[in-house]
């Protein structure tokens, strides 16, 4: 069911802490009316049953105090030891007569020979126990709930027994319970509504504190949201920490690959302006490595720019399979080891990102291998939530001193090999990028081995 647009928007417009206190206000309304209901019906239920018990008691204890003299009229003294039958129009009577003759009738003081309302049988007829109940206006117009029965006293003589009580009474004692069951009812819900607000406050304190977080950063005085917050909200800010350091990265990696750019295209302009034998083909060969700069690295920024989530997911175990696959085409005098986990492990990146970083890796292996090259990825023991990718090659590996020099931009230990010098650079900035790590060392095939560790995200 849908609500219509002038309620739906109030409602719309309500603060979550307007919503919660005005809907629990409701249900405690609700929830208090529905049990003051009850309870005032079973209060009344229960005070009818007393009165009626209490008349039939009445009722054997006037059949047991009266007879029939030899003459046949009633004779006794019935005394109900209830000092309302001795007071007059106190509506409380006892009546006792013969069935067809009213003249021959005992009453209680109370009556002051004024005579009890009677009603047929057809209109209210006795139960199986022979007793009837009955309300209906009295003498001296005091309303009156009567209970009644007839009793053979002697052959052919049957007399009525009547006993009435006031109905004013068992209606004042519901309305004072009404009152008091009220007022009880109402502090309670008072009480509650005022807990869920104090409630309501302490639990979306952390909200408050969350507003004014972002606040602070919005303003450039905090950098990132802290872990103090309730488990519930943890993966919230967790997600708001991952696009700040998402956009933070964005930032970083623009003003890098602006970097790059400009470095790629510094060494082929200087070549073009000294080169001067064979020129036209030294300027189509450098040209050629200037277009390719530019369009790597501007696709870079456009592919960064489209992104809007805040946390990647790239598999890890198709996109190195694909990488390889292409390697060993494009290197067919090279082997190409690949060991995979039998896992799927998922990388918190860009695929674009990871595939650079591991092409980059793989072809600087297969360009120093002698013959063979492998490629291991697997998972932290230690840590779940890290990916562990070892690229070995048996080549002449990189002196310890000179490893710094590997990953500055532009760095070329070899200059026999056709390169820019940037693929260890680019690869050491996109790791960063994502607070992994980049290390080199001694390959057990006897060339470089490279290690990085990445983000991992649950399958």
């Amino acid at each position: 069911m849908q609500l219509p647009s002038t309620i739906s928007r109030p409602i719309v417009s309500l603060s979550l802490k307007q919503r919660v206190v005005l809907i629990s206000s409701i249900w405690c309304a609700v929830c208090v009316l529905a049990l003051g209901w009850v309870l005032i019906a079973q209060h009344r239920a229960s005070l009818e049953d007393g009165l009626r018990d209490l008349q039939v008691a009445q009722l054997y204890s006037l059949i047991g105090s009266v007879s029939v003299s030899e003459g046949g009229t009633l004779a006794g003294e019935p005394n109900l030891r209830d000092p309302s039958f001795l007071q007059v129009r106190s509506g409380w009577f006892w009546s006792i007569h013969e069935l067809g003759n009213a003249e021959n009738v005992l009453r209680s003081r109370s009556l002051a020979g004024e005579a009890l309302p009677r009603v047929t049988p057809e209109v209210v007829p006795f139960n199986r126990e022979f007793l009837r109940s009955f309300e209906a206006p009295g003498p001296f117009s005091v309303p009156l709930v009567v209970s009644e029965t007839e009793v053979e006293l002697a052959n052919d003589f049957i007399a009525v027994f009547a006993v009435s009580a006031d109905r004013g009474s068992l209606d004042n004692a519901v309305s004072n319970y009404t009152t008091q069951i009220g007022t009880l009812l109402i502090v309670f819900a008072l009480g509650l509504i005022v807990t869920n607000l104090l409630l309501l406050i302490f639990s979306l304190r952390p909200l408050d504190q969350l507003k004014t977080d972002i606040a602070e950063i919005q303003a450039g005085e905090r950098d990132r949201l802290d872990d103090g917050f309730p488990s519930e909200l943890l993966p919230v800010t967790r997600e708001l920490n991952s696009l700040i350091e998402n956009n933070r990265r964005i930032l970083d990696r623009s003003r890098t690959l602006v970097g790059n750019l400009a470095h790629g295209l510094k060494t082929p302009l200087a070549v073009m302006m000294n080169s001067t034998e064979n020129g036209a083909k030294q300027n189509r060969e450098q040209l050629e490595q200037m277009n390719a700069q530019i369009t790597h690295y501007l696709n870079r920024a456009r592919i960064a720019a489209q992104h809007n989530s805040v946390v990647y997911r790239t598999d890890v175990n198709t996109v190195s399979e694909r990488l390889v696959r292409v390697m060993r085409k494009l290197n067919p005098d090279r082997s190409v080891e690949f060991i995979a986990p039998s896992q799927n492990l998922i990388f918190a990146g860009e695929q674009e990102d990871f595939e650079e970083m591991l092409g980059n890796l793989l072809e600087n292996a297969l360009k120093f291998a002698k013959s063979k090259t492998r490629l291991m990825i697997s998972s932290a023991h230690k840590q779940a939530d890290t990916i562990l990718i070892k690229i070995e090659d048996d080549g002449p590996g990189i002196p310890a001193a000179n490893i710094s020099d590997a990953t500055k931009r532009g760095g070329r230990l070899d200059e026999s090999v056709p390169g820019s010098g940037l693929g260890l650079s680019i690869v050491n900035d996109t790791v960063k990028s994502y607070r992994g790590s980049l290390t080199f060392g001694q390959s057990a095939l006897g060339g470089l081995s490279v290690d990085i560790e990445l983000p991992r995200l649950a399958d």
